[in-house]
């Protein structure tokens, strides 16, 4: 046997390359899942729309997709009668919004349709800027553009690690 063999380790290298590959890709899944729930959220004010966003955990090679805008959940999974998990309120609740998160009356009553309404009417007489409500329909943004981005993320990972 000779004495003359040398061996050369390359494995930080590749997975230094492979890691490097794999930040490429969640930042590219990442911006597309993020600009795909920005474009299915509703869009009355376009705050929630705008504040959807991503962050590449690049120890954990992991991509985080969401909003810490308040009204990011409720477009999510729904509110009061329309809750996906069906745990919502029951009945019509009354809110006033003063431009930022709606606020409701302390108590948190429910009422019939009609009772809200006159609710309502009375609060504006007052100046309020009072609304009713039996819940918000879930949107599902997030879930939406993960499930319509799910044959494009396919085709980005072949991209990136089609090779390897």
């Amino acid at each position: 046997m000779s004495k003359n063999v040398e061996f050369h380790s390359y494995s930080v290298n590749v997975k230094t390359a492979l890691k490097d590959k794999a930040i490429a890709f969640l930042h590219e899944i990442g911006g597309e899942i993020r600009s795909q729930a920005q474009r299915n959220s509703r869009r009355k004010t376009s705050q929630t729309a705008g504040s959807y966003q991503y962050k590449v955990d690049e120890d954990a090679l992991a991509v985080h997709i969401g909003s810490d805008y308040w009204n990011a959940i409720y477009e999510e999974f729904g509110t009061g009668e329309h809750s996906i998990k069906g745990g919502g309120r029951k009945g019509y609740w009354v809110f006033v919004d003063t431009g930022g998160k709606p606020q409701a009356p302390k108590g948190g009553k429910t009422y019939t349709k009609e009772e809200a309404k006159r609710v309502v009417a009375i609060m504006r007489k007052k100046g309020l800027n009072a609304y009713y409500t039996n819940g918000k329909t879930a949107n599902r943004p997030l879930y939406r553009a993960f499930t319509a981005t799910e044959g494009k993320i396919q085709s980005v990972a072949e991209r990136y690690f089609g090779g390897v």
